[in-house]
């Protein structure tokens, strides 16, 4: 049974946090969450709020050594934190960031794991006894985890792989991060897209040339093959002749009467005047 002292939880600075309490109370070093209703301890070491949110709670070890701490997110080491869930990114429900890392998730720094995969519950809270009351115990839950994803604890508390992300400063013993999770990000998965979708386009311009190029030298053979066919120069038509040889003559009208004057004129005289 844990002892009264054991039973205070404390922040990664070494405050003590006065509204959470051990996920554990009967052994010595226990994670901590807060406490309240819908509040609940998970087996892998977080926490999870009545709204749902996962958090980094605080921990019995006052000096954060003992491996039962959630040693995640460290540098918000005046209280709690939560943590950002990047399976949309990674696929992976195991994948985190912490909530004040922008962009982690896609850019994979400080991005770490949080074992076991799909974390059972592990202690709920008890208004009555206004403690956490352990509901699966961890070597139940590590039994019943893939053993690649859990490891065995000589305290009986569940068996977790610890990690820091990069850049943040933990006390000195705290266990050394590993290395982030790998995968592509979404900014690469997008830009393998876009380099996709450029050379597909660059495929059908080079095909489609190609065949442009092959029909034009079909027009121009066919055009080269008319003109060898048809004549430069056309045949001189055949002469034609006129019907007859002796062409035919036309002569006056053989009848011609003579003409004559009237035999009786009038004469005229000048007329006489007086000068």
């Amino acid at each position: 049974m844990g002892s009264p002292a054991a039973n205070q939880c404390y922040y990664p600075n070494g405050r003590s946090a006065s509204t959470d309490f051990p996920c554990d109370p009967g052994v010595d070093d226990s994670p901590c969450c807060g406490g309240g209703l819908g509040s609940t301890c998970l087996t892998n070491k977080l926490c999870s709020g009545p709204d749902g949110n996962i958090v980094r709670g605080s921990c019995t070890s006052q000096a954060w050594s003992s491996s039962a701490c959630p040693l995640y997110c460290l540098s918000a080491n005046t209280g709690g934190t939560d943590l950002i869930s990047c399976s949309n990114v990674t696929r992976s429900d195991t994948s985190y960031c912490c909530d004040h890392n922008a962009f982690c998730c896609d850019s994979g720094v400080g991005r770490f794991d949080v074992v076991p995969s799909k974390p059972q519950t592990w202690a709920t809270w008890s208004a009555a006894a206004s403690q956490f009351v352990v509901v699966n115990p961890l070597s139940t839950a590590a039994a019943s985890s893939s053993p690649s994803s859990t490891l065995a604890s000589k305290t009986s508390n569940a068996p977790f792989l610890t990690t820091t992300p990069p850049g943040n400063d933990t006390t000195s013993g705290t266990p050394q991060p590993s290395q982030p999770a790998q995968g592509l990000t979404a900014g690469a998965q997008a830009g393998i897209g876009v380099g996709a979708a450029v050379g597909a386009l660059l495929i059908a311009a080079v095909v489609f040339l190609l065949w442009k190029m092959k029909k034009n030298k079909k027009l121009l053979e066919g055009k080269q093959r008319t003109e060898n066919t048809w004549p430069a120069v056309y045949p001189e038509p055949p002469k034609m002749e006129l019907v007859g040889a002796t062409p035919l003559r036309q002569e006056l009208d053989g009848s011609y009467v003579p003409t004559e004057l009237p035999a009786v004129t009038d004469r005229a005289e000048l007329y006489g005047h007086r000068v």
